[in-house]
């Protein structure tokens, strides 16, 4: 693993189906209030890494987090959109231009969750430590954007019982550690 501070843990917080989407485009694939819920109490106080397209669909900064926005676009987010003017919301984050300085403008408070979208989980997967996975039942076959797990890097530790969402979706919370290389 490398990872710039050792003492500090990194995590990724998805929600994946059963075939490893997890969004379309800027759209979720589902309505999960519970999941929303579940987001927002293990995410509140602390360092959000996202990519950009995940704070565009967002729509704004998250109160109570300290938003990281991950982004290989220089001088950010002043050129964001070259044509026009970067949403207001844009400057209540912090922008990094690589993993080490994301991770290095995160606040003291563990861990670090990574929160999408699909590349921004690709190049942080090395850093984390672990996955808070919602598993969503069914398959999302022309689904864009996918984050599948590896069973050569990851170990299932622990999965709850199936639940039905308010929303008739079935799914249930995992959680997935770094299998020892």
């Amino acid at each position: 693993m490398n990872s710039p501070t050792s003492s500090r843990s990194v995590g990724l917080l998805l929600a994946s189906s059963l075939d490893g989407a997890i969004g379309d485009g800027n759209d979720l694939l589902w309505k999960l209030p519970e999941d929303l819920s579940r987001f927002k109490a293990l995410t509140m106080g602390h360092s959000c890494i996202m990519g950009r397209k995940t704070l565009l669909s967002i729509g704004r900064a998250l109160p109570g987090r300290q938003m990281v926005v991950m982004s290989r676009q220089a001088n950010l987010p002043d050129n964001a959109f070259p044509s026009a003017e970067a949403p207001a919301y844009f400057r209540q984050c912090l922008w990094a231009g690589s993993p080490h300085e994301a991770m290095a403008l995160c606040s003291e408070a563990d861990p670090i969750w990574v929160i999408g979208g699909a590349e921004i989980y690709r190049v942080m997967e090395e850093y984390a430590h672990f996955i808070e996975r919602t598993e969503v039942e069914g398959l999302w076959p022309v689904a864009q954007a996918r984050f599948p797990l590896d069973p050569n890097r990851w170990s299932l530790v622990n999965s709850g019982e199936w639940l039905t969402s308010t929303s008739s979706l079935r799914f249930r919370y995992q959680r997935l550690e770094r299998t020892a290389i």
